[in-house]
């Protein structure tokens, strides 16, 4: 009897180490950060905790328009004019090295999953929740992060605005 109770507390244990996930950090970040905006108003990013593995990164996530109209939200390819452009939308933005140079500018890794989508245009006093996620393989190891949204770009402003957390962090040293 002992040896049929053993042999099942050691198959129990075996498959339990074999369903274990993979190691991960978690940072509760709850971030609130209230933006006004020149037309009235203002927007809140929220930020309730960012979960980092060795292969993925996943945040949870979202927006608050509080503003007097729409936001126009822009990411992906983007009209101007006769040239279309590309800007990144939700994922982990950083300042790091350009390839090829000796200088540091924007980087970024877009999230691979956005759900729901993260919309083009956010109503007046409507919100967005979501959880992104993407691979941790190209985010840099030491530098500061935050966690960007899109661009807003309002009436005939000359340059859009980013939308992105002020706060920042740093990947854990060990996973």
């Amino acid at each position: 009897m002992r040896n049929v109770i053993a042999a099942a507390f050691a198959v129990a244990a075996a498959l339990a180490v074999g369903t274990t996930s993979a190691s991960s950090a978690v940072i509760k970040t709850n971030w609130v950060e209230k933006v006004a905006v020149a037309w009235g108003g203002s927007y809140t990013i929220y930020v309730r905790e960012i979960r980092i593995t060795k292969t993925t990164w996943r945040a949870r996530v979202g927006i608050v328009n509080r503003t007097h109209d729409t936001m126009d939200l822009q990411y992906g390819p983007t009209r101007q004019g006769a040239r279309t452009t590309f800007q990144h939308g939700p994922g982990i933005w950083f300042n790091g090295p350009i390839p090829g140079s000796t200088l540091s500018g924007p980087r970024h890794v877009d999230a691979a999953s956005v759900k729901p989508p993260l919309p083009h245009k956010l109503l007046r006093g409507r919100s967005w929740f979501a959880t992104i996620e993407g691979p941790t393989a190209k985010v840099a190891k030491d530098r500061l992060l935050r966690i960007g949204f899109a661009w807003i770009q309002h009436g005939a402003a000359q340059y859009p605005t980013e939308i992105s957390t002020t706060h920042q962090f740093r990947l854990p040293r060990r996973l």
